[in-house]
């Protein structure tokens, strides 16, 4: 738990961010998430209309599967959600 109540997110297993996928920052978030055993995280690029999703396997990230405007993208860990990115997008 964190300081403030909330679970912390490699307690939960998956991140979501909103970033844009080259930048330093995005770069840096990779390498913290990876230390810390976060699963799996997705990146929202709005302007591109589509996420990255980056899985932890072993000690790194495989990845990313990029999914488009078109796609349906399943959360493992929470099997009833699929979400149709072109709702999200519109």
């Amino acid at each position: 738990m964190s300081d403030d109540g909330g679970s912390r997110p490699e307690e939960e297993g998956f991140v979501f961010g909103l970033s844009i996928p080259q930048d330093a920052l995005g770069r840096l978030k990779r390498v913290l998430y990876e230390r810390y055993g976060v699963k799996k995280y997705w990146v929202v690029d709005p302007e591109a209309k589509q996420v990255e999703v980056w899985a932890l396997e072993g000690r790194g990230y495989l990845g990313p599967k990029v999914y488009g405007f078109e796609d349906e993208v399943s959360v493992r860990t929470i099997p009833e959600l699929a979400i149709l990115l072109n709702q999200i997008f519109g």
